[in-house]
């Protein structure tokens, strides 16, 4: 498994990512996330896992939210770690992820195929 990425907390409460989260919200912060504004996965997972811990939030949290962000199995790989799990399961885990995305697709374009036909 990757050496889990050593983040001090000073590099992440100095982060604009994170002030965007303090100030206007971690929906904020995802939706920028999202939009490709950050791509420093290194950082995001920091942030998160900050804020996880900061917020006493579970740790399915972070698992919610890499989810949600359509995370890199390397960040998968941290989650595994920082949970005591078998690499196996970031492996799972990134892979269903990625599976789901093509099964809502497939469902969406069949729902288009059906609404056509009539």
């Amino acid at each position: 498994m990757e050496e889990v990425w050593d983040i001090r907390p000073e590099e992440v409460t100095n982060s604009e990512l994170y002030e965007i989260a303090q100030k206007k919200g971690i929906l904020e912060m995802l939706a920028a996330i999202k939009a490709g504004e950050w791509d420093d996965w290194r950082l995001i997972w920091g942030v998160l896992l900050f804020i996880q811990q900061e917020r006493n939030y579970s740790k399915g949290w972070l698992a919610y939210k890499l989810e949600e962000l359509k995370a890199p199995l390397e960040v998968w790989q941290q989650l595994a770690q920082y949970n005591g799990f078998k690499k196996g399961w970031a492996y799972y885990r990134w892979q269903e992820q990625n599976q789901q995305g093509i099964t809502n697709n497939s469902k969406n374009s069949k729902q288009v195929t059906r609404k056509k036909a009539k």
